[in-house]
């Protein structure tokens, strides 16, 4: 068993990308963050953002699953929901 799955190299890149320069979306947003400990200064990661972090990887993965690129998979919540409720859940 894996005991720190989220912190995948592949995860922890994906996540770097969120917050590569200032007009990233992780920048963008990271305002809005919060910490998850009481009167602690700190912002951490949302779990829902952590959770569409691992989705967009998976998402990755899955597109190349047969070792060529298939063009049709898409990235959309009807396609991926269930992947990022699992993320979100395991997370939690």
């Amino acid at each position: 068993m894996v005991s720190k799955p989220y912190s995948n190299p592949a995860i922890v890149t994906t996540t770097k990308y969120f917050f590569a320069n200032p007009n990233s979306i992780g920048n963008c947003v990271f305002p809005r963050f919060k910490s998850s400990l009481k009167d602690a200064q700190e912002r951490g990661m949302p779990a829902a953002t952590a959770a569409l972090v691992a989705t967009a990887v998976f998402a990755a993965l899955h597109r190349w699953r047969d070792g060529k690129l298939d063009t049709d998979v898409e990235f959309s919540g009807s396609v991926l929901r269930t992947t990022y409720n699992n993320h979100l859940e395991d997370i939690k």
